[in-house]
């Protein structure tokens, strides 16, 4: 009767740390750091080529892992974007001319889910409301001086989304 209780308990432990692991959401900011520069007073931020594409891979990671596609479209996505820019890649078209701006040869997120199975499809889509819906904003990135908190602020929106809604304070120095 011990024992019966015992593998219960454990049953149940381990049933709450599952859907606690499944339901943890990423930081895409880990790792990430910010590059100040220029003159105490009139710094400016920037984020590294190295530290821009590490944030790119770790949101399009966190994403592409929860909506269940494989390596090969994971990689797909990552050259997309790294080819054609965030917006192009998901298809914003804000120039308003009325034309569609995909080139034939490019590949986008519509390109990807043309060729794509009926499972490819769903996870895609997921894919594409999710990082849609991501929005990253941060505090002013001119005149900055030493001693300042630069903010990044991460919103996503939904609730299934993977992605950590966060704030990562950077402290400004390095200025001359």
């Amino acid at each position: 009767m011990k024992l019966k209780k015992l593998l219960l308990s454990a049953a149940m432990v381990l049933t709450v740390l599952a859907l606690g692991a499944c339901s943890m959401k990423t930081s895409v900011l880990k790792d990430v750091n910010m590059t100040f520069k220029g003159m105490n007073g009139e710094g400016t931020v920037e984020v590294g080529k190295s530290d821009g594409q590490k944030l790119i891979d770790n949101i399009v990671d966190t994403l592409t892992k929860k909506a269940d596609l494989d390596d090969y479209l994971t990689e797909k996505i990552k050259d997309g974007i790294k080819e054609n820019g965030m917006d192009d890649f998901i298809g914003d078209d804000d120039d308003d001319d009325g034309y569609d701006d995909e080139e034939d040869d490019e590949v986008t997120l519509s390109s990807l889910e043309k060729n794509a199975t009926s499972d490819e499809r769903d996870g895609l889509v997921k894919f594409s409301r999710w990082i849609k819906e991501l929005k990253m904003t941060n505090s002013k990135e001119t005149g900055l001086k030493n001693g300042d908190k630069f903010k990044v602020i991460v919103r996503t929106g939904d609730k299934e989304n993977p992605i950590k809604e966060e704030t990562k304070i950077y402290t400004v120095k390095g200025l001359k």
